[in-house]
């Protein structure tokens, strides 16, 4: 988190996402901050979703206003589910974006997801 840093909003999007291993990627919620914004996600139902596919790989994310967002992994863990993981976005999320396409590498892949956030 950066210094000065502060919490603005909360989204709940949980939607999920057919990824092209087969596998399933879960975004759970979207937290804007002053300075950045993060995604939590949920991978499923293929090996790669318990390796480190999802840490490593280069995460984007443009908003519909055209905004664009450079994402990095931020932390996360197996469960018997699958991984668990956060990813930091910069620069901070446009006020008066309503949608997200969001960009994840997943394994020689890439998934598409576009939420929308209520609000």
């Amino acid at each position: 988190m950066a210094a000065g840093s502060r919490p603005v909003a909360v989204y709940s999007v949980v939607t999920a996402f057919p990824a092209p291993n087969g596998g399933t990627l879960w975004l759970v919620s979207v937290e804007s901050w002053t300075t950045w914004f993060e995604v939590s996600f949920l991978a499923l139902g293929h090996p790669a979703a318990r390796d480190s596919d999802l840490t490593v790989a280069p995460w984007s994310a443009v908003d519909d206003r055209g905004g664009e967002y450079d994402g990095i992994f931020n932390g996360g863990v197996n469960s018997a589910e699958g991984f668990r993981g956060r990813v930091a976005f910069a620069p901070p999320l446009a006020e008066a974006s309503n949608r997200l396409l969001i960009r994840a590498a997943w394994g020689r892949e890439t998934v598409n997801a576009d939420v929308a956030l209520d609000r």
